[in-house]
């Protein structure tokens, strides 16, 4: 269990000793029960992913500047993961700092608690596609899993696996973004992804708002994460002022 940071601390190094100093990806969660699965398959409507790309793509080229090529289907899922659309990606980052941000961040959320999410990317591309490494996106596989996002005839690999992006925009950046490609409905979360290439551990509520301060006091916030204005604005209309 997490209570501060230096405990925080102690347990990522004693986590990579434990495995050698491999590559570990982590997620923060802000409820201990959330489901580790990618948010396209947490709704049961048949046809909803293919119709919801289509919708997405057809209407996008006329408002944003930089949209991928018609075939190139995995960058469609970067870009609509990245505006908010339901998608067979799974976020993760490369910092645990910022992961455990994520786990306290929701103030509405602070009578819950937390999950800290620990994956070792290639053990699991290992175990599921027998590949003792980190994926890159031009990958066959991938591009097979991808297509299928796009594709009414659910026919791709049923396989989820590990893979960089390319970092197209500051916010994946300040992130440390990487992802899990998803091929099937599984969630991570359970056998026999947990305790195999997928740790756990609790952050408890009461230690939420500590962790939080802490954090923010290392430099770390939401206008670092989301460079944008909006969230610079939500940032400073959440700060309380002393008049004096």
């Amino acid at each position: 269990m997490i209570e501060d940071i230096l405990n925080y601390i102690r347990l990522i190094i004693d986590f990579k000793i434990k495995n050698e100093n491999s590559d570990v990806w982590w997620r923060g969660t802000s409820d201990f029960t959330y489901e580790l699965k990618p948010s396209v398959y947490r709704n049961d409507s048949p046809g909803k992913e293919h119709n919801s790309h289509f919708r997405f793509m057809r209407k996008a080229v006329s408002i944003y500047p930089k949209c991928p090529g018609e075939t190139e289907y995995l960058n469609w899922l970067f870009l609509m993961q990245h505006y908010g659309l339901p998608t067979r990606l799974l976020d993760w980052s490369e910092s645990a700092l910022v992961a455990l941000y994520f786990t306290s961040n929701e103030i509405e959320k602070h009578n819950k608690d937390g999950a800290l999410y620990a994956l070792l990317p290639s053990k699991l591309n290992n175990f599921e596609v027998e590949r003792n490494a980190i994926i890159l996106p031009h990958d066959d596989l991938v591009q097979k899993i991808s297509h299928e996002a796009f594709n009414q005839n659910k026919n791709g690999p049923k396989k989820i696996c590990a893979l960089f992006p390319p970092l197209t925009d500051v916010r994946q950046v300040m992130q440390h973004s990487v992802f899990t490609i998803h091929g099937k409905t599984d969630s991570l979360s359970e056998p026999p992804f947990l305790n195999n290439s997928i740790f756990k551990f609790k952050v408890l509520k009461e230690h939420k708002k500590g962790v939080l301060e802490m954090i923010k006091m290392l430099g770390l916030n939401r206008s670092s994460l989301f460079p944008d204005l909006e969230n610079l604005s939500k940032e400073i209309a959440e700060l309380k002022f002393v008049i004096r």
